[in-house]
């Protein structure tokens, strides 16, 4: 989207994005404020389930006049969604449409996965763009971060942190559950970097706040949870002030990529290797194959095997590598 921005200055442009079902997070928490969006069109699933309510949606894009429709599509978009956005993008009125393309392909997903490395999705999106023509000038990720976000963690951070103490963030959530370390493990790793000087910082979504909350409690008075308490800016603030972040492959390595913080990712092996990877290359990913990888399931039938065999030792061999490099001079 900034590439797009970047190549028409004085262009309207439009989001039309759906979180999912109401109440998911999406755009709208990242990108409300954002300068270089002149609009947010934001729907959810349950807005498009019958006729009619589509043909309303239609009806609603018909109104804005686009006169290019540049599609982004999900890593996971089949044909058919595809060939419905198509036909949307159509129906709106737009003169031109480019992007639509099947990126995964599932037949033969564990072949694929052994054999091949695939490119991240901030990757995958700019050659969707350069493919049409469009200058994708080196990657950065405009969020508008103001003295309001700063001053909300100030805050937060004040009655807590030690004055001049690096900081860690830890995000133990995420979506689906086969995504999950354990949370005994985060507590081990977060007690390690506590003895080497480091404020914990707990970060993740409400759903989140009951961990964090038992994590900062077994950690100890170092340790302080955000979950459940910061909007998405404020805990991309957060993030930015932080030495790394330890995580789950989930939102959070995301969003401190996109300030520049680097990422301990744990991995599982249920999808394709390097498409979520954090975008940069300052980031460390820990992931361990298994015989059943590339599975796509939510839930693991084998009690999280495979990120279960990352180790507490191989987060904190990480740990150290990044705490090598912030103590190396430039």
């Amino acid at each position: 989207m900034d590439a797009v921005r970047r190549a028409y200055p004085s262009a309207r442009i439009t989001l039309v994005t759906s979180p999912g079902n109401t109440g998911m997070p999406g755009a709208r928490e990242l990108l409300a404020d954002a300068p270089w969006l002149d609009e947010l069109f934001v729907y959810h699933g349950e807005d498009i389930r019958t006729f009619c309510q589509r043909f309303r949606l239609i009806r609603q894009l018909r109104q804005k006049k686009f006169d290019v429709w540049m599609e982004l599509p999900s890593s996971l978009a089949t044909l058919p969604v595809l060939l419905r956005n198509m036909l949307a993008a159509r129906l709106s009125g737009a003169r031109w449409g480019y992007g639509w393309t099947v990126s995964t392909i599932k037949w033969a997903a564990r072949a694929q996965a052994e054999q091949k490395v695939f490119p991240n999705e901030v990757e995958r999106l700019r050659l969707i763009v350069a493919r049409c023509g469009i200058p994708t000038p080196p990657v950065r990720f405009p969020l508008t971060l103001t003295k309001q976000h700063a001053g909300a963690v100030d805050r937060m951070l004040r009655s807590s942190t030690t004055e001049g103490a690096p900081i860690v963030a830890i995000a133990p959530g995420a979506k689906r559950p086969a995504n999950r370390w354990p949370l005994e493990r985060y507590v081990e790793v977060g007690q390690a970097l506590s003895r080497l000087g480091f404020h914990l910082l707990l970060v993740g979504g409400a759903g989140d706040e009951q961990a964090c909350n038992w994590l900062a409690s077994q950690i100890g008075s170092n340790a302080l949870s955000l979950a459940g308490h910061t909007s998405a800016l404020e805990s991309c603030e957060a993030l930015r002030r932080c030495a790394f972040v330890v995580c789950n492959d989930s939102g959070v390595q995301h969003m401190a990529a996109a300030v520049g913080t680097p990422c301990v990712s744990i991995f599982s092996a249920r999808e394709m290797r390097g498409k979520w990877h954090p975008h940069g290359a300052q980031n460390i990913v820990l992931r361990e194959d298994v015989p059943c990888r590339a599975c796509y399931l939510d839930e693991c039938p084998r009690d999280n095997l495979c990120v279960k065999l990352v180790q507490v030792a191989d987060v904190m061999g990480a740990a150290e590598h990044l705490r090598w490099k912030m103590a190396r001079p430039a």
